[in-house]
């Protein structure tokens, strides 16, 4: 045995460090049990509904979670104590959480939660109907409360829902409520806070409401509610209660766009002691108002209050609660009212059909008051509009959708000032003209759709339109007009032509794909600087501006197209551009991007016209013009720098750069070329602005007016295709390489056995510059320049003449020759064609040559041997090759183009390199020894086969003597010996795979990165002589065996992961144990497990580690903490305590809403899954297509059945036709005769499997058919019989399962009809052949179906037939057996046949029209009787699964054509035990 001091690998053991645990608990006793056991990060699971017995639960851990899974937790009583107290262990890190749980029935007056120091997180966790306290919380941490999947409830809690020594954090999640019926006491005499969707977790979206109904009581002086973040998220609404809408001392901080809902059916008086806000985070209001006494909902707030703040108020919507007549009232009162932002929209109410206008107050003392007025109700728009001595006033009101007969015509009345109220509502005016408009008349209309008008104004004075929606309407603005949209525009067709001002004042306007917006200016915001509201305008038709185009805080979203003469940003607001269509500025126009604003040109987009850019600038899109990347307003101050983004062939003219000393325009160049030294330059002479190359760029002409800085970051390529030698890429300014970049000489046009000289490379020291170059050219730098180190990606052998040349220099630093070499992916690339058999390179360090020529791999292996330098060697091979040599000097690089290496044998001594890439390996010995190192790489994405194989490591390197590296899997089936223990093998591999398929001896594994895997524990246990260190990368062990593995070492440096096989039956598990073991840093994650086997009970523990380190040390991360084995599911969890893993069969309907087959793998569920819906539906299905016959015939009156019957014997006087006399032939109803008929169907549908998983079902077929003619029988009988024949296929998908059916049936059917009465009866026989694909891979089983049914109805008819009622009663045997087979993963499935039983009463109502049309709805109520299919897996019973009853109804219609051909289509919806649709088709033609 190996001393550990000769591994060189003792390290201190580290300090414990608690991992998750796992338990799960049923009853208020095993709670307590994990509260003593459970360790650090555990989560406890509660499986039932459970009791408190009094005794009260301290939990010690600093991270804990219990989650309760929707189940109650009913209480008892308890004096001094808390039934739950979280005690944690230290400061901000502690965290408790408890989610999805309901508390009830307990008596506490110290809180049923107590923290004493953690953060308390609850989630979807509500406290209903308890004594004394809820929750107690003195930490300081904080209380977080959140309503994520389930809404949230404090209620009747007697004395506290919440008291808290620190912040309460409410978080409502998108739709979810947190409602607090209970007194909420926050005791911190500093700053608690009650913070409302303003999460501590970045990034959440929290739009849900949170409602208080009790006042907040705060201790400290400070403390404030305070409401919404800053952010791209909704911040959600805070609706008050009677109780805290009416506090005196209410305390409100706006921190983003967020509404307080004071609606509560109750006038409220609400004092604000603190208000804070900002005008770009306005605040929301909903009000309640009386008509009768003129009393709103009052704000009340001091100047005081609102401090330096500048809050802003938007006022959404109003509630009438009593009608009256008072005609003024105020939301708002205090100074501070005359510091808030109010927004001037109008607002209107309706109650009782009734509009109420809530028309602002314009004097700053009256800031929040309104002049309330009533619009008046009209029915005839027209004669209001031309009559200006009309009654009504000017303000009315559409209280229903109204049709004009008439134009709207001219507005009369000097000055007039009119307000059309929509509520709602359409008028269309039916193509009549719109309204005239003078220039001293204003013309509103609110809420309102208006259509059908080829001129919907004329407009020479203002018109506003506030939420309109315009829809094949054509409007004309003169040039002294003005247009003004506020509010949700949408304009879905029409043309809007105005030579005046067009204002997007506030909200939001739409101009869709058939619009047409033409206006000789439009602005967008408000002129009022900094306190402009956001406007948002989509574009998706066509806008044209010949003036100015002018925003202020706007967002612009163009998909169509926008023609401008000029664009104005402001200086005060940010405005997001979007372009996705096209926007075209005049010549001689820029476009203009202001400083803080942001211009996104996306992939297809098009900008024609020169930029100014002061902002950013993002394009994918096409710039057709000069790009200025700065903005200078006066000479006397600095320009604002722009940041530019983009692919340079996507923009077609000059990119101008400037900068000074603090700050520079920025072009970030993701690809392209540049063929125009004037491409990238400085304007006016200035200096300055950086260059950022990201991707490929290729420079065709140096450029030689840019004096600004330039990078070639991480990742970029120049690539130089100039003939240029002194200079790269700019005549001015230094080019900076940084670490990964890559300089491109392949296609420079320098001659052959000339230098590229770039005095001004910058290369930083310890950086490397990935090369590619041509053969003959040198890369002549400067040391005090380029101190990196530089690595040969690729050399191209384009000319062939010169076969030695010197490809690196520095004359003043020899040293660049050793900072130079050959990559471990070098490649060779061969166009000259004397170069054609060219397959090995040399690289001499100390000269810096690069010399080629040929050779086979014995012979270049020789050369390496024979020169016995510290040179850098590539060979490609062509071929399967032998070589038989060693050598001690030189990193000899071998491409194997993925070709084989056979009966070789290679030795690397003394300080050699061997890398072998790209190269497998047939009954070969590498050999690494003295400081030698050998690495095996794959980089070809095909995976390499080391086959019969020996590596050999003797190696004392540092940096491992055997390393395997590369981004594709190698598969290694040879023998690992290492003889020396400081000869380390290294895995380097990215997302790839080493599998191990012999033996290894002495390996010490050092894992860095991809995953090592073992076709057999064996060939890693082997004697225990073998280590590993876990670094980062992934150990491999499911194999099919589960086994202890004995190492001689075992090291944890870095989070690694492990995947084992468990063998359940016999309670074994893949497990390492290590003589000497170390644990410095990390966690060993068990990411995955391959379940050999199934338990025989319900719970299992096996242990994973005894080792006292690494318990402390696992975690499971396994997918979802489940694990499946052939038949059952499992839940799995790691107990730190122990080193146990505890497998708990998954909830087979052990309560909540989990059903019985949540405890079995889904793949051995195929069978009963594919009997019950692609078998049992699939003959319930035939039954029905087998009686459509019947069906089809039965639609039709008792008149034209006995006409049927009797044609060509007498005249009936029964009839409806004219006269009441029904004419008759014997080809009238083809019904009567022998025929053939073909039904295709189709069903999409949802099933939820009583028992078992929820399936996506369809299915499909077609039946075929011929009938009798309809024979006449005794005492008013009639019969027919039919024979038919079908196809039918069915995919089912649950769980990751799919499977796909076909199958076809044979059957026959009669049917009898007397009257109105009609009876059927069907039998037939069917086979299918299934397929399944589940995370085994594919099975095949195969069913057998028959089964008989009966239908039996009577018409009830009404209006001489014209109208019938048909109820019918259905009912089916069905039989499926499903033979025997074996599933993927090799488990016998047998069943036993199922029997099931069909009950399906219905009610059809048809209608018989002119012409053979014959339209009907049907109804029906299917349940499923004795079908529950039973099935076993390896003699275990799965769950007995049936398709609970289901409700279909749908409509049909059938059409008779000729006397030969009827059809028809029916749909049926299905809601119930399916849930989905069902289509059918029927074609019959007789014979």
């Amino acid at each position: 045995m190996i001393n550990l001091k000769r591994l060189g690998i003792l390290i201190a053991l580290a300090v414990l460090l608690q991992m998750p645990a796992w338990a799960s608990v049923s009853t208020w006793s095993d709670l307590n049990d994990a509260a003593d056991n459970a360790s650090e990060g555990a989560t406890v699971n509660i499986i039932n509904d459970i009791t408190a017995d009094g005794s009260s639960i301290g939990f010690l851990q600093k991270v804990l979670k219990l989650d309760f899974e929707n189940y109650k937790i009913n209480g008892g009583s308890y004096s001094d104590e808390s039934p739950l107290v979280f005690l944690g262990a230290g400061a901000s890190e502690t965290k408790l959480e408890i989610i999805k749980a309901t508390f009830t029935g307990f008596n506490t007056e110290n809180g049923i939660i107590k923290g004493a120091n953690p953060r308390i997180e609850l989630t979807d966790v509500s406290f209903v109907n308890n004594k004394g306290m809820a929750i107690n919380n003195e930490g300081y941490n904080g209380l977080v409360i959140n309503a994520k999947n389930s809404d949230v409830n404090f209620k009747n809690n007697t004395t506290y829902g919440i008291k808290s020594n620190s912040n309460v954090y409410l978080n409502a999640y998108d739709g979810k409520t947190i409602t607090l019926d209970d007194a909420i006491s926050i005791d911190n005499n500093f700053d608690g806070n009650l913070v409302i969707n303003n999460s501590y977790k970045a990034g959440t979206d929290l739009n849900g409401t949170v409602i208080l109904n009790k006042n907040v009581d705060f201790a400290s002086s400070n403390g404030t509610i305070s409401l919404g973040a800053k952010s791209a998220y909704k911040n959600g609404t805070l609706k008050l209660g009677v109780e805290p809408a009416n506090s005196d001392d209410f305390r409100l901080s706006v921190g983003g766009e967020a509404t307080l809902d004071m609606q509560n059916d109750n006038v409220d008086n609400l004092t604000m002691r603190i208000f804070s806000g900002s005008e770009d985070a306005p605040l929301h209001l909903k009000l309640d108002y009386n008509a009768q006494t003129g009393k709103m909902d009052l704000i009340t707030v001091s100047d005081s209050a609102v401090g330096a703040s500048t809050p802003s108020i938007i006022v959404d919507a109003i509630n009438i609660l009593v009608d009256g007549n008072a005609t003024d009232t105020e939301f708002l009162n205090g100074l501070g009212r005359t510091v808030i932002n109010v927004s001037n929209d109008v607002i209107s109410a309706v109650k009782d059909n009734v509009t109420y206008l809530f028309k602002p107050k314009t004097d700053i003392s009256e800031r929040g008051a309104y002049k309330v007025s009533k619009a008046s109700n009209i029915t005839n728009l027209p004669r209001y509009i031309q009559d200006q001595y009309s009654l009504l006033g000017n303000d009315v009101a559409i209280t229903e959708d109204m049709t004009l007969t008439e134009d709207l015509g001219t507005l009369t009345g000097n000055g007039r000032d009119v307000t059309i109220y929509g509520n709602g509502h359409t008028l269309d005016l039916n193509s009549h003209n719109g309204v005239n408009v003078a220039n001293d008349q204003t013309l509103s209309f609110n809420n309102i759709t208006l259509k059908n008008s080829n001129t919907l104004f004329d407009n020479e004075g203002t018109i506003n339109l506030t939420s309109v929606v315009l829809n094949n309407t054509y409007a004309n603005c003169a040039s002294s007009s003005f247009l003004n949209f506020s509010g949700y525009n949408d304009f879905i067709e029409g043309v809007i032509s105005s030579d005046g001002k067009v204002h997007l004042q506030s909200g939001t306007t739409n101009v869709r794909e058939n619009f047409t917006l033409i206006a000789k200016s439009i602005f967008l915001g408000s002129t009022n600087g900094t306190k402009s509201p956001i406007v948002t305008l989509n574009n998706h038709g066509y806008i044209r501006v010949a003036d100015s185009f002018a925003f202020n805080n706007a967002n612009i979203n163009n998909f169509g197209t926008l023609s401008l003469k000029s664009i104005i940003g402001s200086s005060y607001k940010p405005t997001k551009f979007v372009n996705n269509g096209t926007i075209s500025m005049d010549s001689g126009s820029k476009f203009y991007v202001q400083q803080n604003s942001e211009f996104i040109n996306n992939l297809g987009a098009i900008l024609n016209g020169d930029i100014k850019n002061a902002g950013i600038i993002t394009n994918e899109g096409k710039l057709n013009n000069d790009v200025i990347n700065f903005n200078k307003y006066r000479h006397d101050r600095p320009p604002y720098y722009g940041k530019l983004t983009s692919n340079i062939d996507d923009i077609a003219g000059l990119i101008y750069q400037q900068g000074d000393s603090s700050e520079d325009s920025i072009f970030n160049v993701t690809g392209g070329t540049i063929n125009d030294a004037q491409k990238i330059k400085n304007y006016d002479g200035e200096n300055g602005g950086i260059v950022n190359i990201l991707g490929a760029v290729k420079s065709q002409a140096r450029l030689d007016n840019y004096r600004g800085k330039t990078y070639v970051k991480n990742g970029g390529e120049l690539q130089v295709a100039s003939s240029e030698t002194s200079k790269i890429f700019t005549t001015s300014g230094n080019v900076n390489f940084e670490n990964g970049s890559t300089l491109n000489l392949r296609e420079s046009t320098i001659p052959t056995g000339q230098k590229f000289s770039p005095d001004n490379l910058i290369l930083a020291e310890n950086d490397t510059l990935n090369l590619k170059m041509k053969d003959g050219l040198t890369l002549n730098v400067t040391d005090s320049s380029a101190k990196g180190n530089f690595s040969l990606k690729e050399l191209e052998i384009k000319d062939g003449t010169v076969q030695n040349w010197k490809i690196i220099n520095d004359d003043n630093n020899l040293d660049i020759y050793k900072r130079t070499s050959l990559d471990k992916d070098f490649k060779l690339i061969k166009t000259a064609s004397s170069a054609s058999g060219t397959n090995f390179i040399t690289y001499n360090n100390s000269e810096g040559k690069i010399s080629y020529g040929t050779k086979d791999l014995q012979g270049a292996l020789g050369e390496v041997k024979n020169v016995n330098k510290e040179n850098d060697y590539f060979y490609e091979m062509t071929g399967q090759e032998t070589a038989w040599d060693d050598f001690s000097k030189g990193r000899f690089i071998v491409n194997g183009n993925n070709n084989t290496i056979l009966n070789s044998r290679i030795v690397i001594e003394g300080t050699g390199n061997l890398v072998l890439t790209n190269a497998n390996l047939s009954d070969t010995t590498l050999e690494a020894s003295a400081n030698g190192q050998l690495v095996i790489r794959n980089s070809s994405e095909n995976a390499i086969n080391l086959n019969n194989s020996i590596i050999l490591n003797n190696s004392n390197n540092s940096n491992s003597g055997v390393r395997f590296e590369g981004n594709s899997d190698i598969n290694f089936n040879g023998v690992y010996n290492g003889t020396s223990p400081s000869g380390t093998v290294a895995l380097d591999l990215e997302n790839a795979t080493l599998t191990r398929g012999d033996k290894d001896s002495h390996a010490f594994w050092l894992l860095n990165s991809g995953t090592l895997k073992y076709s057999d524990d064996s060939y890693l246990a082997n004697g225990g002589m073998n280590a590993i260190t876990f670094n980062g990368g992934n150990l491999d062990l499911r194999n099919g065996i589960a086994s202890n593995v004995p190492l001689y070492g075992l090291a944890l440096k870095s989070n690694s992961n492990i995947f084992v096989d468990v063998d359940l039956a016999n309670k074994s598990m893949d497990k390492l144990t290590a003589n000497n073991s170390s644990y410095t840093g990390g966690k060993l994650n068990v990411a995955g497990m391959n379940l050999l086997s199934d338990a025989i009970n319900d719970f299992t523990s096996i242990n994973f580690t005894e080792d006292n380190n690494l318990k402390s040390n696992v975690a499971y991360t396994g997918d979802s903490q489940v694990a499946y084995s052939p038949i059952y599911k499992y839940n799995v969890n790691y107990n730190a305590n122990n080193g146990n893993f505890e497998f708990k069969r998954g909830n087979g309907g052990g309560g909540g809403n989990a059903s019985a087959s949540d405890a079995f793998n889904p793949a051995v569920l195929t069978g009963p899954v594919g009997a019950q819906l692609g078998s049992y539906l699939t003959q319930l299905n035939t039954y029905e297509q087998a009686f459509a016959n019947m069906d089809m015939l039965m639609l039709m009156p008792r008149a034209q059945r006995i006409a049927m019957k009797y044609a060509n014997k007498y005249a009936s006087t029964q009839g409806t036709g004219e006269g009441g006399v029904i004419t008759f032939s014997p080809n009238q109803i083809p019904e009567e005769q022998k025929g053939l008929w073909f039904r295709p169907f189709a069903t999409f549908e949802n099933v939820g499997l009583k028992n078992g998983p929820n399936v996506k079902n369809i299915g499909y077929g077609s039946l075929f058919g011929g009938d009798s003619d309809l024979l006449e029988l005794k005492h008013g009988w009639d019969m027919q019989y039919s024979f038919y024949g079908g196809y039918n296929g069915s995919n089912q998908y649950y769980n990751g399962v799919s499977i796909y059916q076909n199958g076809g049936s044979l059957g026959a059917s009669s049917t009898w009809y007397k009257g109105n009465f009609f009876t059927g009866l069907t039998a037939n026989v069917g086979a299918n052949v299934g397929e399944a694909s589940s995370m085994y891979g594919n099975e095949d089983f195969t069913m057998l179906a028959t089964g008989i049914a009966s239908k039996t109805g009577y018409n009830w008819e009404l209006a001489n037939g014209k109208f019938i009622v048909q109820p019918s009663f259905l009912m089916s045997y069905t039989f499926v057996n499903t033979f025997d087979y074996t599933n993927a993963a090799g488990v016998r499935i047998s069943s036993d046949p199922l029997h099931a039983i069909q009950i399906a009463p219905g009610l059809k109502f048809i209608g018989n029209l002119k012409n053979g049309w014959q339209p009907y709805i049907g109804l029906q109520m299917v349940w499923n009787v004795m079908d529950r299919a039973r099935f076993k897996a390896n003699d275990v019973s799965l769950p007995n699964m049936s398709v609970d009853p289901y409700f279909q109804y749908g409509i049909g219609l059938q059409k008779r054509i000729g006397d030969r051909f009827t059809g028809f289509g029916q749909a049926m919806l299905r809601n119930g035990g399916r849930n989905g649709i069902a289509l059918q088709f029927g074609f019959r033609w007789a014979i």
